[in-house]
């Protein structure tokens, strides 16, 4: 073949194993240069440009758009002339067959052995029943063969092919079976009920039954995008390897709208999100205990270097968690600005990794759907996370004053309102005196608009 260069499908985020291919924004016979943006690419959290760095002719394109990719596989083909463009047209990957990940040019000499490629006496010699239903790509497949897993993990790939981080995540979380044990009993039986679905589907195709006639229930799989099996499979890692705590606290907010009302009418607008954020960044200055992390190769608890507050944002797509830095630095009109532009990028798919990548803490705000209370779940590697509630009436005790602070001073009864938030804590990092001494902090910071409002 002419001089050629193999592009391979990039990682643009750090948490990125696999993506989708978007769009292609070049063609065949297009010459390309550094800089020239070849296709949009969907990561894990966001649609990213992806930019060339060679020169060259477009030779050749390995993926159609939409489809979903492995990092390091070969997409797309440059070659050095214009002329040569015609002469790949029927080029591919040697050993590539669909939902592989990885080969090398054909023609080009094969990997020697003991340099990350498994030989064929190294393959795993059985492989669960769900194999049948999963794709296993060849890196995939190298390394079970590595870790001696004879079979093969849920895959979270497209289409249910199974990638190196569903073999990594499964010799970290349920250990190495190459002593011959058995298939996890989760992984059995989720493998056992989907082939008995599928066996007893094309059993009734084959006898003919329509449809109509079929016994059970009928299911749809809802596509999953790239960010929610990445959410998925950070959630599952939370909840089941870090130790939670919670702790809730109810917060008057009568004079956080008075002050709302008397900004908006001056111009600016804020929401009480952005209250919360303020609140919640002063806290954490205020508390530096609570501004840290567990470090797992340290086995310690580190502390932040600075206040950097993640906002979850909802998209289509799934949940994006934008991040406001230096949030205890600003004041409360920048947070609101803030918010708003990256919230607005988090729902155009516009977001740069280092808005999202990161962060000290972060909250989250189910309030506008009238929900009054729940708990969330800690982001690794953050310790901690608030849970923001909707503002309800209540009646207290108060001065009788009308001014909302509950003090009971007068015994009389007002109504006031109040929100309830709730922080979900890695127990490895706050013991109940930093989470009291926090929730506190954030409390006298909500219902004080002095402290909010100061630069």
């Amino acid at each position: 073949m002419p001089a050629h260069t193999v592009l391979n499908f990039p990682s643009l985020s750090p948490t990125m194993s696999s993506g989708t291919l978007v769009s292609w924004n070049v063609k065949i016979g297009q010459l390309v240069a550094p800089g020239d943006v070849l296709a949009e690419v969907e990561t894990d959290k966001a649609t990213l440009a992806w930019e060339n760095q060679d020169d060259g002719y477009v030779a050749k394109l390995l993926v159609e758009d939409g489809a979903g990719v492995e990092v390091g596989r070969g997409v797309c083909v440059l070659c050095d002339e214009e002329e040569d463009v015609g002469k790949f047209e029927g080029f591919r990957l040697a050993g590539s067959v669909e939902g592989s990940v990885e080969g090398s040019v054909e023609g080009s000499p094969a990997p020697a052995p003991g340099k990350g490629v498994a030989t064929g006496s190294s393959q795993p010699s059985q492989l669960s029943p769900s194999d049948g239903l999963q794709r296993v790509g060849p890196a995939a497949r190298n390394l079970m063969a590595a870790h001696g897993l004879r079979h093969a993990p849920l895959g979270t790939g497209p289409r249910g092919v199974v990638t190196k981080e569903d073999v990594l995540f499964a010799v970290e979380h349920r250990g190495n079976d190459a002593g011959g044990g058995d298939t996890p009993p989760a992984v059995a039986a989720t493998a056992a009920a989907v082939a008995d679905t599928h066996v007893t589907r094309d059993a009734g195709d084959a006898m003919g039954e329509d449809e109509d006639e079929a016994e059970g229930p009928e299911y749809v799989d809802i596509p999953t995008t790239n960010m929610r099996k990445v959410i998925a499979r950070r959630l599952l890692e939370s909840k089941t390897t870090v130790p939670h705590m919670y702790a809730s606290v109810d917060i008057l907010l009568d004079d956080v709208l008075r002050m709302r009302k008397t900004l908006a009418a001056a111009g600016t607008k804020v929401s009480v999100n952005d209250c919360v954020l303020r609140a919640v960044a002063l806290a954490l200055s205020e508390v530096p205990a609570a501004n840290a992390f567990w470090d797992d190769s340290s086995q310690s608890i580190k502390p932040s270097p600075a206040v950097d507050v993640c906002v979850a944002v909802a998209t289509e797509g799934g949940l994006f968690t934008p991040i406001v830095k230096d949030a205890n630095n600003k004041s409360l009109s920048q947070i609101s600005g803030d918010v708003r532009r990256l919230a607005t990028k988090a729902k155009e798919n516009k977001l740069l990794p280092e808005e999202y990548v990161g962060g000290s803490f972060s909250v989250s705000n189910l309030g506008m759907f009238g929900v009054e209370k729940f708990s969330a779940i800690v982001n690794p590697p953050q310790g901690g996370i608030l849970a923001v509630g909707g503002g309800r009436q209540v009646v207290r005790v108060g001065d009788g004053d009308g001014d909302g602070d509950g003090d009971g001073s007068g015994g009389g009864l007002e109504t006031v309102t109040e929100m309830t938030v709730t922080l979900s804590a890695d127990g490895r990092v706050y013991d109940g005196e930093t989470a009291g001494a926090f929730l506190a902090a954030v409390k006298r910071n909500m219902e004080d608009p002095i402290r909010l409002s100061i630069v």
